[in-house]
């Protein structure tokens, strides 16, 4: 089992250039990839939501990703020199034109500037900057999965105490309605012969005491529960995502206690089924962050 909430940071490099990539994650009931990638590294978003798609069900993942050069030299390779020196020789002829001095300093403040433009607007990254990209989602989301499993831990020791909580309300809940059918068939039977007493041997006036007294049977109540809770235990066993399944369970136990509680009339054993129910939002509200 995984928590939803981690965060994993990843710093790769191959001598040149540098990837520094983080991803950090909160609760949320699907999966919600953002990505923040460098200008012209756009392209990248399909391969990356496809690498983390098959690693990550459920969050909203926010995924960043920085790319710079490790030293002047690795930029300077990035500089278009012929490209530069016919921009200040066209310079140059203007400046003789209008006879006035070349602004040397300005205009390599503005071929600076330009060039900085055309790398952000570049539409394609270099492959070995593609891989090197790749390689650090990949370190970074070995590093968040293990901090989710840390939590996934802390989550499962936490709901299986609950669980455990909840099967002993329901032998709880067994125990006080052990004979509580024939107890209100008997009762009902009494109060016929004490009050109608020309009604107590009328076959169809018995037939609906039958009826009434088997309402408050909830063995079937009890025996869904008990199949609800064993599954639980073999959810927390497989290392599939449990999440929506636990949602699912808790769902039907729900419903079955809230059966259970509309059928019976004992005062205690609905004492007994609102802590249930209690109990079971509390576990719907942790499971907001199992994966």
């Amino acid at each position: 089992m995984k928590g939803m909430t981690g965060f994993g940071r990843a710093k790769v490099d191959n001598g040149r250039m540098e990837v520094i990539v983080e991803i950090s994650s909160v609760n949320k009931r699907h999966l919600d990839l953002s990505f923040r990638l460098p200008r012209g590294y756009q392209q990248l978003e399909g391969a990356l939501r496809r690498e983390l798609s098959a690693k990550l069900f459920r969050g909203q993942v926010n995924i960043g990703i920085s790319v710079r050069p490790l030293d002047a030299a690795t930029a300077s390779l990035l500089l278009d020199w012929p490209k530069i020196d016919g921009q200040l020789e066209m310079l140059r002829q203007i400046a003789e034109h209008l006879q006035c001095p070349v602004p040397t300093e300005r205009a390599a403040f503005e071929l600076w500037r330009a060039r900085l433009e055309e790398e952000g607007e570049r539409e394609e990254c270099l492959p070995e900057t593609e891989g090197l990209i790749l390689k650090g989602v990949q370190e970074a989301v070995a590093l968040f999965d293990s901090r989710r499993m840390a939590e996934g831990a802390f989550l499962a020791d936490d709901l299986r105490k609950r669980f455990l909580l909840l099967r002993q309300m329901k032998a709880e809940i067994a125990r006080k309605m052990e004979g509580c059918v024939d107890l209100i068939r008997v009762r009902l039977t009494e109060l016929l012969e004490k009050h109608v007493p020309s009604l107590a041997s009328d076959d169809r006036v018995l037939r609906e005491v039958v009826l009434y007294a088997d309402k408050a049977d909830v063995s079937e109540e009890l025996a869904r529960i008990d199949h609800h809770l064993d599954h639980v235990e073999k959810v927390f066993d497989d290392k599939a995502p449990a999440g929506k399944l636990l949602e699912f369970i808790l769902q039907e136990l729900l419903r079955e206690f809230n059966t259970l509680g509309a059928k019976t009339s004992v005062s205690d054993v609905s004492t007994t089924v609102v802590l249930a129910k209690t109990e079971l939002e509390k576990m719907r509200e942790q499971v907001q962050n199992v994966e």
